[in-house]
């Protein structure tokens, strides 16, 4: 059924692609509210009419769906129209939306398997970069010396733990026992310090 046939209360399909990078997708049944009988295309402003030139027919369509009402220019002899500026497009049948939404959906799992190709290429690409050692030198000096600084807080650590244990068990040693004579001297069994001779 061609744009000219129709009549009011006739269902339209209606689908509507908006976004520039992220296409949106939206498909509604309109109704038809009126349509106008044909008429001949405007003539563009600078041009002037020529008797035998040809002129495409047209009708007005108003259109309702999703409570709005919009008034769209068409051929009278076409059964689908798209407006590409502003993503919409309707069509008599349904077959023709069905196709629309096939192509576009086909044409996201092109888009879909390019680039699950493109983050494969990336892993491959990175793989080779830590076989060629780029890169990977700076990263290794910076865990090396944490590693180190690691390294000498455990043995800090470490010593400051023996030191509690020391004076926990023996704490006149720490106390009584002078910094330059703790080689010669001896402790003796009731925790005495004794000089040896």
């Amino acid at each position: 059924m061609t744009f000219s046939q129709l009549t009011s209360g006739t269902r339209i399909h209606v689908l509507e692609i908006t976004g520039t990078f992220k296409k949106n997708t939206t498909y509604s049944l309109g109704t038809v509210v009126s349509v106008s009988k044909p008429y001949d295309e405007p003539v563009p402003p600078t041009q002037f009419p020529m008797p035998m030139q040809n002129r495409r027919k047209l009708v007005d369509l108003v259109i309702s769906c999703d409570g709005e009402q919009r008034k769209l220019s068409v051929s009278e002899d076409k059964t689908m129209m798209t407006d590409s500026n502003i993503g919409l497009t309707i069509a008599t049948e349904k077959s023709q939306i069905v196709n629309m939404v096939r192509q576009s959906l086909e044409d996201c799992r092109i888009k879909k398997e390019s680039l699950s190709k493109i983050d494969e290429e990336m892993r491959r690409c990175e793989d080779i970069l830590k076989i060629l050692n780029i890169n990977s030198d700076i990263t290794t000096n910076v865990t090396k010396d944490f590693k180190e600084l690691d390294d000498l807080k455990a043995e800090v650590k470490e010593l400051k733990q023996l030191l509690q244990n020391v004076s926990a068990v023996r704490p006149e040693v720490i106390k009584n026992t002078p910094p330059n004579s703790a080689e010669d001297k001896k402790v003796g069994p009731e925790g005495e310090i004794k000089k040896e001779i």
